[in-house]
């Protein structure tokens, strides 16, 4: 009589992939950000959020992982049995149906948003006194900084800065051959800019460069156009790369150099994710593709804003009164029950340790121990 195999259990199923568990929290940004009873402007900056979160976490996660599968391509990850190509792979997956959620979103609250005012504009939708104005503006302020540049057989591929913004054309030379135009966003512009009608009404900066662009290629002739931007692996390992003498930190001087070396070898390394502002033709994404050097499934198209770290500027330039009633009433932390305010918080804390509950509890019990501290002549360092 044959025994029946002994069946096992899978030795990782109690174990959680840590990019998953990750972008199961970002992911609850996105919820926060789909929930109706929150006021549109906190809305919008969850959206943000979720944006920078991601940002982040291709820059160091993804970016950890692109160099894991190139130093050990067939090392097992411990906690869920997969090589680091099979954990790129469900990530990959994941997040594009993060970002048809979140376009979903930003659709939604946009529109929500004009109804009370503010309005992310799109050129054709400028009144005459506002096409005047940017056109102005243009000439004055945006123009003078441009640099476009065109990549053919004997134009190189420029470097594509990380998170950077740029416009992106498929050009038709006279003989029919394609090359790809590029024209960076300026990072020293402002993000936006506010028609002189009134706050609320605004056109980002991209959106004029986007629509101006096309116009400065020459002999070239458009057929296709775009806004990307290349986000690229920042994980490196600083204290590995560091010089050190007996075990410590080498002096200032070797710091600051080895610190700088590493800041520009970070630059320069490679694009983990290609985002695109709209769907674009296949050869026009093909050149992009082979010139960026990314697979399919690192390119994403965002209908949502590919840089949002605009909506903070822009709700610092709206009316008091109008960004208040979009927004939760600011929440102003306690002063702890359990420390006297009169009394010395270093001898406080002496007696007993305190803890505090941030945001709930206010900063001030630790800025005032700070502040003693510095004062104090029996005090010998600060360390955080």
């Amino acid at each position: 009589m044959a025994l029946e195999p002994v069946r096992r259990e899978d030795p990782y199923s109690y174990k959680r992939n840590r990019e998953m568990r990750w972008l199961r929290v970002n992911r609850r940004v996105l919820e926060e950000a789909g929930d109706q009873s929150t006021p549109l402007l906190e809305r919008l900056k969850f959206l943000s959020i979720f944006t920078s979160n991601l940002d982040e976490f291709f820059m160091v996660r993804v970016g950890g992982l692109f160099d894991l599968g190139l130093v050990s391509p067939e090392q097992i990850d411990n906690k869920t049995g997969e090589t680091p190509a099979q954990q790129m792979e469900e990530v990959y997956r994941v997040i594009q149906g993060l970002i048809e959620i979140k376009n979903l979103l930003y659709a939604e609250v946009a529109a929500l948003l004009r109804e009370k005012g503010i309005c992310d504009l799109e050129m054709e939708e400028l009144t005459a006194e506002e096409k005047r104005y940017v056109s102005t503006y243009y000439k004055a302020r945006i123009l003078p900084v441009l640099s476009p540049q065109i990549v053919d057989a004997r134009h190189p591929f420029p470097h594509l800065a990380n998170k950077a913004l740029y416009v992106a054309a498929l050009l038709r030379s006279r003989k029919g051959n394609a090359s790809l135009g590029l024209v960076p966003v300026p990072p020293n512009l402002p993000a936006f800019l506010n028609m002189p009608g009134g706050p609320g009404r605004f056109v980002r900066m991209e959106t004029v460069i986007h629509h101006y662009a096309l116009t400065m290629f020459g002999e070239y002739q458009p057929e296709s156009s775009c806004i990307l931007c290349a986000t690229r692996n920042a994980d490196l390992s600083f204290d590995k790369e560091l010089p050190a003498e007996d075990g410590d930190f080498a002096s200032g001087e070797d710091l600051r150099s080895s610190m700088s070396k590493l800041l520009k070898k970070r630059a320069s390394l490679s694009v983990v994710r290609l985002e695109l502002s709209k769907k674009i033709g296949g050869e026009f994404l093909k050149l992009l593709k082979n010139r960026v050097r990314v697979e399919s499934r690192q390119v994403y198209f965002d209908q949502a804003p590919l840089d949002m770290k605009y909506v903070y500027d822009l709700i610092q330039s709206l009316p008091v009164e109008q960004a208040a009633a979009l927004s939760f009433a600011p929440y102003q932390g306690r002063w702890p029950e359990d420390l006297d305010k009169s009394g010395s918080i270093i001898e406080q804390v002496r007696q007993r340790d305190r803890l505090l509950f941030f945001p709930f509890d206010g900063v001030d019990p630790f800025l005032r121990l700070l502040s003693e501290a510095a004062e104090r002549p029996d005090v010998l360092s600060i360390r955080i």
